[in-house]
């Protein structure tokens, strides 16, 4: 999965994105390139480190996580834009 994901973001221009915007990106192509029959269940933790937390890791909460999960969660491989 992590190769078909890869391939999702590279697809994006990441530079012009904010954190939010990198989050959302990298949540919806995980589950974007997820594949049901062959790859196992996961879970998503995600944390950031930016100008916007002055340079310290935050480590998103679950209720943050699940906001950009409850998006893209029936995403599969399948799926195209």
């Amino acid at each position: 999965m992590h190769r078909k994901a890869r391939t999702e973001i590279e697809k994006y221009d990441l530079e012009s994105l904010d954190v939010n915007g990198l989050i959302d990106c990298g949540v919806k192509s995980f589950y974007k390139s997820f594949d049901p029959i062959v790859d196992k269940e996961f879970k998503l933790e995600i944390g950031v480190m930016s100008d916007e937390t002055n340079g310290k890791f935050k480590r998103l909460s679950e209720d943050e996580v699940m906001s950009y999960v409850e998006l893209y969660k029936d995403l599969t491989v399948e799926d195209v834009e």
